[in-house]
């Protein structure tokens, strides 16, 4: 038993600096996070968008294109009306589009005539940042007016 004396003394010596290395890494990861800290949100953001992520409420639902697909099938579908598949565009505003990301969906979708006359209104009017995201579904083409309309609302 005496034979393995240093075998001892060796384990011994290295739980004992096992343990204080554990005790040092943990003392130093709880003090780096104060948790009585609130957390600024748009500074939470901020590093997010740095990092390539984005930062959603928890009560906002996101979508992706095929369920946006379904659900606005779903909604043409419980109207009722009989509406032409030409006729009808439907589109969704995100969260943190702006008044430009919206007026090149509505010229994709041929609601506008020009981009920068549909920006110029919204500046003009003081409403490219009151755009509100949802769903939109236009049945007819609106005039330039009755989209900023329905989509600040």
């Amino acid at each position: 038993m005496l034979r393995h004396k240093t075998f001892y003394y060796g384990f011994g010596f290295g739980m004992v600096i096992t343990a204080l290395l554990l005790l040092f890494n943990t003392f130093t990861v709880t003090d780096a996070i104060d948790r009585d800290e609130e957390i600024d949100v748009s500074k939470l953001k901020e590093i997010a968008n740095e990092l390539n992520y984005n930062i959603y409420p928890s009560n906002e639902i996101r979508f992706s294109q095929e369920q946006l697909n379904a659900k606005i099938d779903e909604m043409l579908k419980g109207n009722g009306k009989k509406t032409n598949p030409v006729a009808t565009k439907a589109f969704l505003i995100q969260e943190g589009m702006n008044s430009s990301d919206v007026g090149i969906i509505l010229f994709k979708l041929n609601l506008i005539s020009e981009i920068d006359e549909f920006e110029a209104t919204m500046t003009e009017l003081n409403l490219h940042r009151k755009i509100k995201k949802g769903y939109y579904i236009f049945e007819n083409t609106p005039d330039l007016t009755d989209i900023i309309t329905k989509i600040t609302e």
